[in-house]
């Protein structure tokens, strides 16, 4: 799973039926599913943003891209912990504000955890 190999060679590879192989990634899977929203960072926790264009088409069909941070960038926070505990949260567009991170990310931050942030 963690090379994207096909179901059909994994069976071949473990000497199960295509069955048995599909079943067991649908139970990894289903055993994996919700632990990021499980996550809740403690400690030193350090955040950064990062930006990517907004591909959805419903706003600006047509228009050209500007360069630079601009409202169709959309804003994705990005943190980890002392522990190595990682968590991606989508922020808005544009550059986002002090309090509009801190939003982004409330319920994923223990109370008391010193926040790092670059501020720009």
């Amino acid at each position: 799973m963690c090379h994207n190999v096909p179901v059909e060679r994994t069976a071949e590879l473990y000497g199960v039926n295509y069955k048995t192989a599909f079943e067991r990634r649908h139970r990894a899977l289903t055993m994996v599913s919700g632990y990021r929203d499980r996550i809740v960072m403690r400690n030193t926790v350090w955040v950064d943003e990062t930006y990517i264009s907004d591909t959805d088409l419903s706003k600006g069909y047509g228009q050209a891209r500007k360069r630079g941070l601009s409202r169709q960038k959309l804003c994705i926070c990005v943190a980890i912990d002392i522990h190595k505990n990682p968590v991606e949260v989508v922020c808005g567009h544009g550059k986002p504000s002090s309090a509009r991170v801190r939003d982004a990310m409330s319920g994923k931050i223990a109370p008391g955890s010193l926040l790092i942030h670059d501020l720009k």
